[in-house]
């Protein structure tokens, strides 16, 4: 799948236009088209790697508001059309005791995050649950 953002390709970098490409849709993943992406401090810290080393080429914005262009054949609360928004974090384990106790961000499984993360893990790398693209 195609996508494309502003991207710092470098730490520090202004940016630029960027196009990659996203895993297929899989079963229980939504597709959105992206209207709004928000760039918070945590966004500009990770440019910069005031916080650590990070991965480049960045996309920053992790407060998102679109529509659902496509939805995995599992997918039952969301279809085609409907208004979505994205907040810092996508997925967790939802089994766990933090979890179960509506805490998902303590998630003992590791939450999934849509902001970079320099100890990112292969479900943060792939954004299990969301395949974004902008409109």
């Amino acid at each position: 799948m195609k996508a494309r953002g502003l991207a710092a390709l470098t730490p520090k970098a202004a940016l630029t236009p960027y196009e990659f490409e996203r895993r297929e849709l899989g079963a229980h993943d939504v597709a959105l088209d992206i209207a709004y992406a928000g760039i918070c401090h945590s966004d500009i810290h990770q440019v910069r790697e005031e916080w650590g080393p990070a991965i480049f080429p960045m996309v920053p914005g992790h407060e998102i508001a679109g529509t659902v262009s496509a939805i995995g054949s599992a997918v039952t609360k969301f279809k085609v059309g409907d208004p979505i928004g994205v907040g810092v974090f996508i997925d967790s384990c939802r089994k766990c005791a933090s979890c179960l106790a509506g805490l998902q961000q303590y998630c003992e499984e590791g939450m999934t995050g849509t902001i970079t993360l320099w100890s990112v893990t292969v479900r943060q790398l792939h954004w299990v649950g969301i395949q974004i693209s902008l409109l």
